[in-house]
This record gives structure tokens, C-alpha cells and sequence, in this order.
């Protein structure tokens, strides 16, 4: 509601449409091709994009774009990833980041960067429930040693998800 900035009665209104809340739309795209051997080469390929306006911002892959390998060992990937932490992060429903998160209120605000860039991610297979996974994404800037490195481990059996990351 559009009162000019001034505490009077309702002098207009405004009725928008929004793309999400705390988490966008997105479109993506993802392939596996077998290579034989219980060895797959997979990629994927996701952007955001604004559903009530079709936009996409140039359409660039920023979510995540990334190549690797799968099979009987887990899953190794390279390139822009969620990491180890985000995916504990995500199912977990931290609030996205956001100043609703546990971490926010925890520790006051979050320093953490999510999906870096120059990303190389291990996923492990799933034993009896019990997976885990370990990313490092390599800084660009020369001036700092902003590297990320994350690791997670949960179990998720039937009803039961535990997880923990750092």
C-alpha cells in the first residue's frame, strides 16, 4: 500500500506478482550418458528465471553449470556447484541464507558463500543410509585466500534425515 510516505488513510494500492519468495524460480537442464562399465559422464545446467516477467537476466547459467563423472565409487563434479554444506543446507530448510535462518540467529549473520564458483564436489554413495560428500571451490582474487572448502554427512532411512556440515 502507497501512502506517499505519510501516515494517512489509503490513497492507493499496489497489486504485484512476484517470483518466489525466499527461493526463485529456476529452469535447468541435466544429462547422463553411460560409458560403460557402471561409468557415467553426467552435466548440468540450471539459471534463474523470473516467472511473471519471462526473464531470465541474459540467461546465464549461474545457479550451477557443471561436468563430471558417476558410478559405482559416487559422484565427482567440477564446476559452478552447490557444495557439501548447501545440500545439508538446503534439505534442512535453513531459510536459504537468509536472516531466517538457525545460522543467523546462531552466530548473528552468515559468512558463508553459497554455490561458489571453481567448484570440485565428492559424493559418496549411499550405505545403509549413511552418505556423505566434500567440495572445494578455488578463489579467483589474488589479493585474499578466499578458497571454500565444505564437508557433509548424513543419514536419510525411510522417515529419519540427519545431517551435519561444516
Amino acid at each position: 500500500k502507497d501512502t506517499g510516505g505519510v501516515v494517512v488513510p489509503q490513497v492507493s494500492s499496489t497489486n504485484v506478482l512476484e517470483s518466489g519468495g525466499l527461493s526463485r524460480s529456476r529452469l535447468g537442464f541435466k544429462g547422463t550418458e553411460d560409458l560403460g562399465g557402471g561409468l557415467s559422464a553426467i552435466f548440468g545446467l540450471e539459471a534463474g528465471l523470473a516467472m511473471d516477467t519471462g526473464t531470465a537476466g541474459g540467461l546465464k547459467f549461474d545457479r550451477q553449470s557443471f561436468v563430471g563423472f558417476e558410478g559405482g565409487f559416487g559422484q565427482i563434479i567440477a564446476g559452478k556447484v552447490w557444495s557439501a554444506y548447501d545440500d545439508i543446507s538446503a534439505a534442512s530448510f535453513s531459510g536459504f541464507d537468509s536472516a531466517f535462518s538457525p545460522e543467523y540467529f546462531a552466530f548473528g549473520s552468515t559468512s558463508y558463500s553459497a554455490n561458489p564458483n571453481n567448484g570440485f564436489k565428492y559424493s559418496s554413495p549411499t550405505f545403509g543410509g549413511i552418505s556423505g560428500a566434500v567440495s572445494y571451490a578455488l578463489d579467483e582474487n589474488n589479493a585474499v585466500d578466499e578458497n571454500t572448502t565444505a564437508f557433509h554427512l548424513k543419514y536419510a532411512g525411510g522417515p529419519i534425515y540427519v545431517g551435519t556440515a561444516a
